[in-house]
């Protein structure tokens, strides 16, 4: 599974990338609010999705690890799909997304393209017990003291794969000021190694 990809936008279509690696040329969809963000000949850092069919396989690009997890979540809830999961995140934050489905706030939902009324209450049916800890946390204030954008989608993940903000809030600013120049997928893991061994 294509987890992280790290390349130069070597061309941009309507609706996806195509990210140089090593010799390879990744097309990669995007939600369009990034997609206008980026340019040509750009060094870029996705999280990734490799959705597989019989016949088709996509991969699907994120800017943080919250915006990939709402997209796993949406893909699982029938009648939505990639294709329907990457419309929704292109015409509406996670966040505001978040907090409609935790008010089931019915009338935001259904102004997203190709989402009626059936489908906004399935999703806030099947999404708001789902939705991950870390992202309940930011409702509840438990990491807004953290201080970067890179800082916020490291607790977000950690938190999310079930490990107590407590443990990590104090443990990725330590990282961050220890590993300057690595990127947060090599933080990540260095997190994760040793949080396995608390």
């Amino acid at each position: 599974m294509i987890a992280y990809l790290k390349g130069k936008i070597i061309k941009k279509n309507s609706s996806s990338l195509v990210v140089a690696n090593n010799g390879v040329g990744y097309e990669v969809f995007v939600p369009l609010n990034n997609l206008y963000g980026f340019r040509e000949g750009e060094e870029i850092e996705l999280i990734t999705y490799l959705h597989i069919r019989e016949d088709l396989m996509q991969l699907y690009g994120f800017q943080n690890w919250q915006e990939r997890d709402i997209f796993l979540l949406l893909i699982n809830v029938s009648g939505v799909g990639p294709k329907g999961a990457l419309t929704i995140l292109s015409h509406i934050s996670t966040e505001k997304l978040k907090q409609a489905i935790c008010s089931e706030d019915v009338s935001v939902l259904t102004k997203l393209p190709g989402i009626g009324k059936k489908t906004a209450q399935r999703l806030i049916i099947e999404l708001k017990d789902k939705l991950p800890a870390g992202i309940a946390s930011y409702q509840e204030g438990e990491l807004e003291s953290a201080g970067s954008a890179v800082e916020n989608d490291l607790l977000t993940a950690l938190v999310s794969l079930g490990y107590q903000p407590t443990e990590v809030k104090k443990l990725i600013p330590q990282l961050l000021k220890e590993f300057p120049d690595k990127d947060e997928a090599f933080i990540l893991r260095k997190a994760l190694q040793i949080l396995a061994r608390l």
